[in-house]
């Protein structure tokens, strides 16, 4: 599909220090092992948290994508968000406009973008090795310049195929809950949005 997400990271650490073939009923084979079927685990969420203060045009929202993973031993997150850039734009620490948002230290990053035209972040942070990382952590901070006001302001997940918003363990979803935001005039008020997984 050309991106590398979660489901990327789970087949090469699954596969990580194998070699040469292995043989299937007589069969020749690559050693290789898909990733396991979507399953929810509960209690594992994963929620923007920002600014209660209200942020006046020019001034800076920040917005960390927090992971509540609970007991639950993550080796793999990734978060896709949408936002209007006619009245956001993402910058850096020193506020100027940026194509990548920070990172947190629990998961070593493979994927970090941002696109001021289009209104979208993707970020994904995984290990190959490793337990995977426990408890709640910071995934990521995103960091916006406000650039008018007077329109309800918002910050979302995105979870649509080839943009998934998810929590990973082994290639298996852990996911049980996105908790998004809406910023209206620079105030965050707190939106739950629960996720349906199909079978």
């Amino acid at each position: 599909d050309g991106k590398v997400d979660d489901a990327d990271v789970a087949l090469i650490r699954a596969n990580m220090g194998r070699a040469g073939d292995v043989v299937v009923s007589g069969y020749r084979a690559l050693a290789y092992r898909a990733p396991l079927a979507l399953q929810a685990t509960s209690g594992v969420s994963i929620a923007l948290v920002g600014d209660a203060a209200d942020v006046p045009v020019g001034g800076m929202l920040t917005v960390d994508i927090v992971v509540h993973a609970g007991s639950a031993r993550a080796d793999a997150a990734e978060a896709n968000l949408f936002f209007d850039p006619a009245f956001l734009r993402v910058v850096d620490a020193q506020g100027r406009p940026a194509t990548s948002i920070q990172g947190g230290t629990a998961l070593p990053q493979f994927v970090n973008s941002a696109n001021n035209q289009t209104g979208k972040i993707r970020y994904g942070a995984g290990t190959l090795t490793g337990p995977g990382v426990s408890g709640t952590f910071t995934l990521a901070t995103a960091r916006f310049q406000v650039l008018q006001k007077g329109h309800a302001l918002q910050v979302r997940f995105v979870s649509a195929p080839g943009e998934m918003t998810d929590v990973a363990r082994d290639g298996r979803s852990l996911l049980n809950q996105l908790a998004g935001h809406q910023i209206i005039g620079g105030t965050f008020l707190p939106v739950n949005l629960p996720l349906v997984l199909k079978p």
